[in-house]
């Protein structure tokens, strides 16, 4: 067999590229599920860890706040990420 050669004006370059990036592709399910995850992950640095108080960023009464509001959201989020669906197509 031979291989394709590219079209006038296309360099082997694109063609490679375009053939990398096809192969390459995440679910919607799988994004929005890295979302959550990651907005937990952040609720958790931002009130337990004590570094955004010490810097400035927060005060300690915000930061208090947010280790009682962590009960609530990290819970949530278990619970979205659990329940968005299965994007099938890329499993």
């Amino acid at each position: 067999m031979k291989a394709k050669k590219p079209s006038f004006g296309e360099s082997a370059k694109q063609a490679n590229s375009d053939s990398i990036s096809s192969s390459f592709k995440l679910s919607k399910s799988l994004i929005a599920r890295a979302g959550v995850v990651l907005f937990a992950l952040g609720f958790i640095d931002a009130g337990y860890s004590g570094d955004w108080s010490r810097v400035g960023v927060i005060t300690r009464e915000s930061e208090e706040l947010l280790k009682f509001a962590a009960f609530f959201v990290i819970p949530l989020c278990i619970l979205v990420t659990i329940s968005i669906p299965k994007d099938d197509r890329f499993s």
